[in-house]
């Protein structure tokens, strides 16, 4: 069987169910419910292991990368009040557990699926959108948005591309990488050995760095909406 016949062979498709004439992806809803169990669990041990003053390698592993998560979040908002911590914190560990479902045997990631991209992109806009209103003001955020001739249609434009850059981006990477490691392992076993153990290695770096830009980009977008000078009054 050659790679192009494999490939057409690859099922892309999402099991679907319809609701009140609404189609689902059946998979994408387990495989997301899995996710939250994951983090409801791992959240359980963690707890389980707490010891102050002796922690654990989890503990202090789990720590330095919430520690990092927090400064990198409050240096970025450069003190303007903005409790965005435990969304960025939360966010994180949500995606990257997500991305990396899919390396799991006979699972896929919700990432791999561009609804799911998609509604996280929608709540990073709509985050967007209240706190530069929350922060400005109404006509503070509206003189921003529209009245600054000629950038008017360049700054509209600008908003709402950050809702395709962010969920194309999160969703082709991982579509991608599960669609090559599914590729690699229709290889016979001598074949596929190294280079899936390989792939899988690089498909987790690329879900962790998914995961952190996605977390990253959406406390910039934050940051630069609730920035005020004198140009925005």
């Amino acid at each position: 069987m050659s790679l192009l016949t494999a490939w057409l062979q690859i099922d892309v498709t999402h099991p679907t169910t319809a609701v009140a004439g609404i189609e689902f992806n059946v998979d994408t809803i387990r495989n997301t419910l899995i996710v939250c169990a994951l983090l409801i669990a791992f959240a359980a041990i963690l707890r389980s292991q707490l010891h102050p003053g002796v922690p654990g390698p989890l503990q202090n592993a789990t720590e330095a990368l919430f520690e990092y998560l927090r400064d990198l979040t409050e240096s970025t908002l450069e003190g303007r009040g903005i409790a965005l911590v435990p969304l960025a914190i939360s966010l994180f560990a949500f995606l990257l557990i997500a991305n990396l479902l899919g390396l799991l045997p006979g699972l896929r990631s919700p990432t791999n699926d561009w609804n799911t991209t998609l509604g996280l992109a929608l709540m990073s806009f709509t985050l967007v959108q209240f706190y530069g209103i929350k922060k400005r003001g109404l006509g503070g955020y509206f003189k921003h948005l529209l009245l600054q001739p000629p950038f008017f249609p360049l700054t509209v434009i600008d908003e709402l591309a950050k809702i395709v850059t962010l969920s194309f981006r999160l969703y082709f990477n991982i579509f991608v990488g599960e669609l090559l490691l599914a590729l690699i392992l229709l290889l016979p076993l001598w074949g596929s050995l190294v280079p899936g153990a390989f792939w899988m290695a690089i498909s987790v770096f690329i879900g962790l760095v998914q995961a952190f830009i996605f977390t990253v980009l959406t406390v910039s977008y934050i940051a630069v909406a609730t920035q005020v000078d004198e140009s925005h009054g």
